[in-house]
């Protein structure tokens, strides 16, 4: 991600660098984010750069290198996660690159395992777009001074996991996913439940 934020760097980040995230390609604005942790983004950016980071439950941020142990391109910690406002209409998810710049970003999705993050305005511009999946690689490595405090992953792990939370559509009256039900394998492939709403109601 160290081009496109500096693009916006130079740029301003309320600027748009380019369009939003396209409403008929991406429908679905993520609003829960449950089952996030230990997931891998594989997205590019507008400007073609690759995005390849982990999730990881602590709230660490893990650039995946080729291998944890590789002397050129070694899975490293950038930084760290965290859920804003988490299973509401505003909620989004941002990334501190510590020197790099803190950015919180909006989250869209479709039914065929497709991510587009955005800035966090109705009119903010596309950041990248891709997949989010469960990734064969873990991350067991030291997480960086950066990295976020365990609450995160205290606050989710306390959560009722009984109770069905939704994602909310961006149309008004669409169905309600969870983001769980919308990312896919280490293949790529959508969890075969995805075509399936949660739960009805408004969205944004």
């Amino acid at each position: 991600m160290k081009r496109v934020l500096a693009m916006l760097a130079v740029m301003g980040y309320a600027t748009s660098a380019s369009a939003v995230c396209p409403s008929n390609t991406y429908p679905i604005r993520v609003t829960d984010f449950t089952g996030i942790e230990g997931t891998q983004i594989d997205a590019n950016a507008p400007d073609g750069e690759n995005w390849k980071e982990l999730h990881c439950p602590s709230g660490d941020l893990q650039k995946v290198g080729v291998s944890k142990t590789d002397a050129v391109d070694p899975q490293t910690s950038v930084g760290s996660w965290n859920i804003n406002d988490d299973n509401s209409a505003n909620a989004t998810l941002t990334y501190d690159y510590g020197t790099g710049g803190r950015y919180t970003w909006r989250l869209y999705a479709n039914f065929f395992g497709g991510f587009c993050w955005q800035e966090n305005n109705d009119s903010g511009a596309e950041i990248a777009r891709g997949t989010i999946i469960i990734p064969g690689v873990g991350c067991n490595i030291a997480a960086s001074a950066s990295a976020a405090t365990p609450s995160n992953a205290a606050a989710r792990a306390t959560s009722n996991p009984s109770v069905i939370r939704s994602q909310a559509s961006r149309s008004t009256g669409g169905e309600h996913y969870r983001l769980k039900d919308l990312i896919g394998t280490s293949s790529g492939k959508p969890n075969s439940n995805a075509a399936a709403p949660r739960e009805q109601g408004k969205g944004r």
